[in-house]
């Protein structure tokens, strides 16, 4: 068992359900924060998302940045992990981030 509490993120109990159930590892969470595309997700919501294009753009490669890809993280304005997901693509409604 983890001990979600001694990790730096302060995720919802909807995210925590979310992360065992896909089977992400907090480990990746440092290095999804790293080398994610940063979106607009909602009224004021953020997401944090990496795919096989950006990380080949990257030039990056490893055992660690193969399970990042393809996932999704949404956080709240206060810093919150809302949701983690799985995702190949951003949703249409999530606008880039510059």
């Amino acid at each position: 068992m983890i001990d979600y509490q001694n990790f730096l993120y302060d995720f919802s109990s909807h995210a925590l359900k979310r992360l065992t159930q896909r089977g992400i590892k907090l480990e990746s969470l440092d290095i999804l924060y790293d080398h994610a595309l940063l979106f607009y997700a909602g009224k004021s919501d953020m997401a944090l998302w990496v795919g096989e294009k950006s990380i080949s753009k990257l030039g990056i490669s490893g055992k660690k940045l193969s399970d990042i890809i393809n996932i999704a993280v949404v956080v709240s304005p206060d810093g919150r992990i809302k949701t983690i997901m799985r995702c190949r693509k951003p949703p249409k409604y999530w606008k880039r981030a510059s």
